[in-house]
């Protein structure tokens, strides 16, 4: 299985250093490189559809091929695509329960990915804590992104904190209890939309619907 491994809290130079093992899948091929970072409590998993319509592959590359280096963007055809599981989450694996988390830390974990690959530059895409993520990586390493694109994202603060009321209790009840991908996008809209606009009519369904389709069907 393709995993990479990172120095976590003690540099790997200290005696006791400890490492985490991010696991990863590429897809497609070609000059364009692009880091997708998802967002809490997801795995790569949930990029599916946008992998499918970048690189029209529903199939990991095999393990064993070579991801090509560079990551120019010059021109060539074709698009390969990295998604990857955040620490403790999927089967990323990390060293102890004590181990530490933030966007700074999982920043550093993309960053290490990028070197595991060869990719000196890449196109990065992060969607909700991952879109925090990918801005902490733009900030660190600016040089090695082509370009920076995020989706549900917010730059911190108390703005991102939500309204503690029924609403929300019931939403992190529902979040924690779901089983499944699926199960945990259909949370996931309602965090994102109004239920009026999930409501409305699209076509012969509603948004709700339909939006919960583009994500994986």
């Amino acid at each position: 299985m393709p995993f990479c491994n990172v120095s976590t809290e003690k540099s790997p130079e200290h005696n006791g250093g400890t490492r985490t093992r991010i696991f990863y899948s590429r897809f497609g091929q070609g000059d364009t490189k692009v880091l997708l970072i998802i967002g809490l409590a997801a795995t790569h998993e949930a990029w599916g559809p946008q992998i499918k319509g970048l690189t029209a592959a529903s199939k990991p590359n095999d393990e064993d091929e070579p991801a090509l280096a560079g990551g120019s963007c010059d021109g060539s055809d074709g698009i390969e695509i990295c998604c990857f599981d955040n620490r403790g989450i999927g089967r990323s694996s990390i060293p102890s329960k004590r181990s530490e988390y933030s966007t700074d830390i999982m920043a550093r974990d993309a960053l290490a990915l990028l070197d595991h690959l060869g990719w000196k530059k890449a196109h990065v895409f992060g969607h909700s804590m991952g879109g925090m993520i990918a801005c902490k990586l733009a900030a660190m390493a600016p040089e090695r992104l082509l370009s920076l694109a995020l989706l549900n994202a917010t730059g911190g603060g108390f703005e991102c904190l939500p309204k503690f009321d029924r609403q929300f209790i019931s939403l992190a009840l529902r979040f924690l209890r779901a089983k499944t991908p699926q199960d945990r996008a259909a949370v996931d809209l309602e965090t994102h939309y109004t239920q009026e606009y999930l409501d409305e009519c699209f076509g012969s369904s509603t948004r709700r619907h339909h939006l919960y389709q583009v994500r994986f069907l």
